[in-house]
């Protein structure tokens, strides 16, 4: 555009590093007035103009009084949210609100082990008899895996296994 006024915030997320440097050279040498963030997992240097932030869960103190404040729950409740989530306040928010809405009394909920509060993640209720919640953890699974171990270039294979697994 002419306008000089206008400008641009490109925001890309889960953006791999060779993306990251293809999208910065062709951006970078045309203007000043488009600003990308790019948004990713993977740890690598990157050229020049390229500022890196680093960001990191939540102190566990800070989310259990961020629990505190939104969901008026006991102090042992937010600290067993806290503790699991690891410093993902999305995960904590998420569970406050399940065990609100679940009717488990504090002592049940803070006694259930991890594998549980995982399940109560995937189906919302806890509820791991469906054919929805068994279908959705396999492919969490399977997604977690690829994450952990990575894949080639293009994932083709690892999408056909994908596939045939389910």
């Amino acid at each position: 555009q002419s306008n000089t006024n206008l400008s641009a915030i490109v925001v890309v997320d889960e953006c791999t590093l060779e993306q990251h440097r293809t999208i910065q050279s062709a951006f970078s040498a045309h203007s000043n007035r488009i600003s990308i963030v790019t948004i990713s997992n993977a740890f690598g240097s990157v050229p020049a103009p390229t500022v890196i932030y680093t960001i990191n869960g939540l102190e566990k103190s800070i989310l259990k009084q961020l629990l505190v404040d939104e969901f008026s729950l006991a102090t042992e409740v937010c600290d067993r949210l806290a503790g699991f989530a690891d410093g993902y306040p999305g995960i904590a928010v998420l569970l406050a609100k399940n065990y609100a809405s679940s009717g488990v009394s504090q002592d049940e909920f803070i006694r259930l082990d991890d594998q549980a509060l995982i399940n109560r993640l995937i189906s919302g209720d806890g509820n791991t008899s469906t054919d929805t919640f068994r279908q959705t953890k396999k492919v969490l699974m399977a997604l977690a895996l690829f994450s952990k171990v990575g894949y080639r270039d293009k994932p083709i294979e690892e999408l056909r296994w994908l596939c045939s697994y389910f």
